[in-house]
């Protein structure tokens, strides 16, 4: 388990979008502790908000959420926002799960510590 925080890495805002407070506390305090920049929204719609308001180096979006589904929020975001923040998307399933151009990774619940830090370093170099 690595801890610690690169000094270009604080400069970098990231988005989680999870309708689980559990994920969302667990994400925050692993990136933090990274030394990232961390916002939290707990909807689809909420994400939404947030991007019209704030700039955005990453966004982790889950998949599944009861008002709007991880695609919805990223076809809106590129088609009325006209934003092209990268994407990862966070899910417990992947059977049948699809993906386009815009998600450049996908994480897997239960999330892996090491695992989940290298891939949103590997989005951010």
């Amino acid at each position: 388990m690595s801890s610690t925080a690169e000094p270009n890495q604080v400069s970098k805002n990231i988005l989680v979008c999870d309708d689980n407070p559990d994920n969302t506390e667990l994400i925050h305090l692993i990136l933090e502790q990274e030394g990232y920049s961390i916002n939290v929204a707990h909807h689809g719609r909420e994400a939404i908000n947030q991007i019209r308001s704030n700039s955005y180096d990453l966004l982790i979006l889950n998949v599944i959420m009861p008002d709007m589904n991880g695609h919805d929020v990223i076809r809106y975001i590129r088609e009325d926002l006209q934003l092209n923040i990268p994407v990862l998307f966070l899910t417990g399933f992947t059977e049948g799960l699809s993906t386009d151009e815009n998600v450049v990774g996908i994480i897997l619940k239960p999330i892996d510590y090491d695992i989940f830090v290298q891939q949103v370093k590997s989005v951010l170099s």
